[in-house]
Formats: structure tokens, sequence, C-alpha cells
């Protein structure tokens, strides 16, 4: 073959390759900018979605990606996981209804569970008055006998490596920590945080979980301990997981320590005993609506009200729907004040005469 004929084919041989290269990495950046950029994945003009995917029925279906941006679904629809739902409105309680997942018709109020007018509203449970609880003395019973397992003669002792140990090996532990009546859950949408979606937790989202939160600030500058347990739905790698509670844990403890303005002390300092169980065992809805149903806290106002309004009809829900909230409530890290450290009362004495 003459040397000019080789050139030729030698020199389109390398434009192939190098025009295969540039398709190859222009699908690698739209995939890229897609995955990592708020609002470029599902929001068209006007703030609708762009993409519209087919439901098991056939029916279009708005995508979105929940607790990312504003106005990703039409009025009358919230973003629940990667879909556009029609977001309607929690029932009105019926008389004598517990109101974890009703809402109290106006002007009454939702007070430990029960709705009750303005005026009749009991003042907060004192912590002295949540030592004597029943079940309180029960779960502070079990705690301090594991930590004389370990050598301390009371719960402020105990390492975080120690309740780890606990929560992993022992099936009590979830019930334990439900006894207690300041705990909250504090869920995150899925994937979130991130180490490679820097930009969130948006502003907005900070304003909300801080706003959420700020409740339980008298809970937690009075508690002996704070439990702070960080979880993860099983969707992804175990070592993925884990290092997504770990992120979660993080911006709950932020939240906490900014609760604390300027020139107020910050009580928290070590009482904090936070560890993670990562995707191991997932807590389940039923289970978590019977014992956990106490005070979420989510990235808005929509997600929180869909948790309560699904929780409360778990028989009826579809597998989707189901889906979601498994996922939900394992996306989470559960703080839990704990307003005695095991000196008190029968606990205290038993402890004593041990």
């Amino acid at each position: 073959m003459p040397r000019g004929d080789a050139t030729a084919i030698s020199t389109k041989f390398l434009v192939i390759v190098a025009l295969c290269m540039a398709l190859v990495m222009s699908v690698l950046a739209f995939v890229l900018f897609m995955l990592l950029i708020p609002g470029a994945a599902a929001v068209g003009p006007g703030g609708g979605s762009s993409r519209v995917a087919l439901a098991d029925d056939g029916s279009p279906v708005l995508a979105c990606r929940e607790g990312e941006y504003d106005n990703q679904c039409p009025d009358g629809m919230l973003c629940v996981g990667t879909r556009c739902v029609p977001d309607a409105p929690l029932p009105t309680c019926e008389d004598g209804e517990l109101c974890r997942y009703c809402q109290c018709p106006a002007p009454r109020m939702c007070v430990r569970g029960q709705c009750v007018d303005p005026e009749q509203a009991p003042p907060p449970a004192s912590a002295v008055s949540a030592c004597n609880d029943p079940a309180v003395q029960e779960a502070l019973q079990v705690l301090v006998q594991q930590c004389k397992k370990r050598g301390n003669s009371t719960i402020e002792g105990c390492e975080p490596s120690d309740w780890h140990d606990f929560a992993m090996n022992d099936d009590r532990f979830d019930t334990i920590m439900a006894a207690f009546p300041d705990r909250v859950s504090v869920h995150f949408p899925f994937g979130k945080p991130s180490r490679w979606a820097t930009w969130w937790p948006l502003q907005r989202t900070i304003a909300e979980y801080r706003a959420q939160l700020l409740e339980s600030k008298e809970a937690l500058s009075d508690a002996k301990i704070i439990f702070m347990i960080g979880r993860a739905s099983p969707e992804g790698a175990p070592e993925v997981n884990y290092r997504t509670a770990l992120l979660r844990m993080d911006v709950v403890r932020r939240l906490m320590d900014e609760l604390y303005v300027s020139g107020e002390v910050n009580p928290l300092g070590t009482k904090i005993k936070q560890f993670t169980m990562g995707d191991t065992r997932p807590v389940q809805p039923e289970f978590f609506r019977n014992f956990y149903a106490n005070n979420h806290v989510t990235w808005d106002e929509p997600s929180r009200r869909q948790l309560r309004r699904q929780l409360g009809r778990l028989g009826e829900l579809t597998r989707d729907e189901k889906q979601w909230v498994f996922d939900t409530i394992n996306r989470v890290v559960l703080v839990v004040p704990v307003p005695c450290d095991g000196t008190e009362g029968q606990v205290g004495a038993a402890a004593a005469a041990d």
C-alpha cells in the first residue's frame, strides 16, 4: 500500500476515535450536570417539570427531586421521592382521636396527642415529672444496668461506643429510646447530605430544620445526656450509607448548636452521645408509628404533612407509598434528650442498693 494511502487511513482512524471520545465525554458531562446541578434535571420553563415518566397504569408522572428546590410540581401537588403527587390535606380529627395523623379543627390545637382549646392547653411537662414516669423509670433502669456492666454508676459515664454496642446487640434499644417523651426524629431526602452535593442543605432548608428543632431547645438544654443516632435506609452500598448517616449527624449537630444565639451559653457540650447504625437494623413503619410518632422534623412543610398522612394510613398505602415511608423514617437522625441520669427516685435507690 502506498505511503500516502496508509497515512490517510491512519488519519481517518484517529479522527473517528477522537469523535467517539468526544461523544463519550459529552454524555458523561451531561450526566454529571443532571446529577449535581440543582434544578437541571426536572425544572423547565415556568418552574414545571420538563421530563415525563409513566406510572404503572400508563399515566404521565411529573418528575422531581424532593428537598432540592422550589416550584418543582404544579399547584396542588408535592414532590415525594422523584414524583409529583397530589397534596391532599390531613383529615380532620374526630372527637377523642389522637391528633398525630390528623388536623385539629380550628381553633383547637394538638397538645400531647390530644386536640384541646388554646386556653385549656396544659403547661409543658417538667423534667421532674418526666423522671417519675414509670416508663421512663423502667428505661433508665436498663440504661443504668448497661453502664454498670462497663464500670460506670450513671449513664453519663458511658461512652458512645458503649451505647453503640448496646444498640446493635439488644432488641430493646429502640423501645427504650421511645420511652423518653422529648424524642425527635430528624429526616432527610434521598441521598442527602452528600459530599458530591455540597450546595445542600439550602439556606431555606436549614431555616426549616432550625425552626422545628427550636421547639426542642428547652428539653435539649435540660437533658442530662442526649442520644444522637444516625441511620440510613438500605438503598445503596453499606459503606456509602454509613458515611451518609455520619454526614446527617454532622448537620443535626450544627443545627442544634445554632439554636444558641450569640451571648447564650451552649449547654450541649459533652452531653451528646452520638453514634451511627448505618443501614443495619432498619426501623419498620408500624414500630415507628407506634413508638416514634412524637415529633417529626423534615426538610419542608409538605414532607412533614406527607409523612404524618402516610403513617396514619399504613394499611392503605400502595407499594410506592410504603417504600417512601420506609425509606424516609430510616433516613434519620434520632435525637433523644434524657432528662434524668439514673440517680433519681426508684432507679437511684436500686442503683445504690446494688
